[in-house]
């Protein structure tokens, strides 16, 4: 038998020149193989409304919590209230748009909430049991993070200057409730300079990232008098997507005009390009651009995008492209949620888990996951219903297709077997046909694989194609192994 692995997913490259897989739906790319997304597991109970952002936060003390808004309300979970969410906001509600989202960032232990509606929130882990306004005077915003002990907010709102989409202002060093500028306290902003539009993401960290709509600047602290330093080290390139920004270590990743980038923090490196890019832009909801969010796997050094394609429903999201940033490679998934956000597990004991369920056998998890360890960082998204969901349920029903390939150069052949290369699962395979690169490309029945793990069938053709439609327990899966004879050349 000959192998044809299904290769690396390229759906933008051309049929039969195409080195890669065509299709890879709900399965994650690894090294020379691929493994399932797995579906959905409701961890918590409902919020009121649609989720519009959500961070998980370890506090110095090692306690662990997950913060998540919505239009009117702010709430928190951790271990005491798993899985229940409290509401904590402050009196009053929200006017959180349906376009805009909360975004949330730690401070020691404070966890601090803009949605440029409302002041900024802040909540004391130590003390507080509801959001209060931030102290100080700080300016409402649309963004922001901590960038070397400094609270940081771009694109902003305040009483004397107004609307200022390209400002940068940040705190007092070392605190977030004194934003009066000072020389002494190094508290200041920077307006941003040139064409590059409305501010649409701060990354935090040792030195701070700016991506604007056409224009990324790096921030760096050099201490009084200037305190920052602004450097516009990429121009003409942005994004238009804030919710697509992805930090994780010295990578940012986002989605521009033209597809998906990574910012080293020099330059900004193509990653989508002649794979991914034309794909997800033709099948993209522009519609429903708010409702795009991302968010990494540090573990398996994935990032994830959610959004709104083909087949939505009311514009609910509901595709997903997945990269992995060590190998440069792609695959993609279908499956509705209201968002993805980094997240921390709770932590259980044998104890607390009766408050989740009175039988260890109707656990969603097996006792051995990384759920039960509490802080770990883990991918987590909410459902449809407003619930906190990780991606530890059953394996979600996966499709994946080789390049289209003339199995003898200038021959017919006949296939008469294909054995799937995987571990576990109930598999069936369909076979694609044609004689011309004029002709279309006919499909077979599903061929289910028989006691030894093939698929018995019969198509003689110049050029074929396979589609592998995994279910059940699988773990990985490689390519197709066949059994071909030629039929002859013309």
């Amino acid at each position: 038998m000959m192998q044809l692995p299904f290769g690396e997913f390229l759906p933008d490259q051309p049929g039969l020149g195409n080195p890669g897989a065509t299709l890879a739906t709900n399965v994650l790319p690894m090294r020379s193989h691929y493994r399932p997304i797995k579906g959905l597991s409701v961890y918590s109970n409902a919020l009121d409304e649609n989720m519009q952002g959500a961070i998980g936060v370890t506090k110095r003390s090692g306690e662990v919590y997950v913060f998540a808004g919505d239009a009117s309300k702010l709430y928190r979970i951790n271990r005491s209230s798993a899985p229940n969410f409290e509401d904590v906001s402050q009196a009053g509600t929200y006017n959180t748009p349906d376009d805009r989202r909360w975004q949330f960032t730690q401070f020691g232990d404070k966890i601090l909430a803009t949605n440029f509606e409302d002041p900024i929130q802040s909540f004391d882990l130590e003390s507080s049991s509801t959001f209060t306004d931030l102290g100080g005077t700080p300016p409402k915003a649309h963004h922001l993070a901590v960038i070397n002990n400094f609270v940081v907010v771009g694109n902003t709102w305040d009483s004397t200057d107004g609307h200022r989409p390209n400002r940068v202002r940040w705190s007092a060093i070392d605190n977030a409730e004194n934003w009066t500028v000072s020389a002494s306290t190094q508290a200041d902003f920077q307006d941003l300079q040139g064409e590059g539009g409305r501010i649409q993401a701060v990354i935090g960290g040792d030195y701070g990232v700016i991506i604007q709509e056409r224009s990324i600047w790096r921030m760096t602290y050099v201490g009084s008098p200037l305190v920052f330093q602004f450097e516009e080290v990429e121009k003409n390139r942005g994004t238009f997507s804030p919710n697509s920004v992805v930090h994780v270590g010295g990578r940012v990743f986002y989605l521009g005009e033209s597809g998906f980038y990574m910012f080293n923090g020099q330059e900004s490196i193509p990653i989508g390009a002649n794979k991914v890019d034309e794909y997800f832009l033709d099948d993209l909801e522009r519609t429903f651009l708010p409702n795009i969010t991302a968010a990494a796997d540090p573990i398996n050094k994935l990032v994830y995008w959610s959004y709104t394609g083909a087949g939505h429903t009311g514009g609910r999201p509901n595709k997903i492209l997945v990269y992995n940033w060590e190998l440069g490679i792609w695959a993609s998934g279908e499956l509705e949620t209201e968002g993805l956000f980094r997240s921390v597990t709770m932590g259980e004991s044998l104890d607390s888990l009766d408050t989740i369920s009175g039988s260890l056998d109707d656990l969603a998890y097996s006792l051995d996951s990384s759920v039960w360890v509490g802080g770990a960082p883990i991918l987590a998204a909410f459902n449809t219903d407003h619930k906190l969901c990780f991606f530890n349920g059953a394996n979600l029903d996966a499709t994946l297709e080789t390049k289209e390939i003339a199995l003898r150069e200038g021959e017919r052949t006949h296939v008469q077997g294909v054995r799937p290369i995987l571990d576990g699962g109930t598999t069936t395979v369909q076979i694609g046909s044609r004689e011309g690169l004029n002709d279309s490309t006919t499909w077979s029945s599903e061929i289910t694989t028989n006691n030894i793990g093939v698929a018995d069938c019969r198509s003689n053709a110049r050029y074929h194609r396979f589609r592998l439609n995994l279910t059940g327990n699988w773990s990985t899966v490689q390519g197709l192994e066949l059994k071909v004879t030629k039929t002859g050349k013309q």
